[in-house]
């Protein structure tokens, strides 16, 4: 019985720690790498929807986690 408890704790705290790695931290940065790549598009002309074509993964990676 013991080692079944120590198992499936085990197993817990393992999944927060799976869970937790490349989290909202990670898509903060990516966030703001593409405003920065927005703004510097937008300075040379380039209009949203051609900007967004270009970066389509990552926009819609984003919008599907946070709408």
């Amino acid at each position: 019985m013991k080692k079944t408890v120590k198992t499936l704790a085990l197993l817990f705290v393992s999944s927060l720690v799976m869970m937790s790695c490349g989290g909202v931290d990670s898509d903060i940065e990516e966030a703001c790498e593409l405003k920065c790549s927005y703004e510097k598009a937008a300075a040379e002309g380039t209009s949203y929807e051609d900007w967004k074509k270009d970066n389509a993964d990552a926009v819609d990676a984003l919008d599907e986690k946070y709408g």
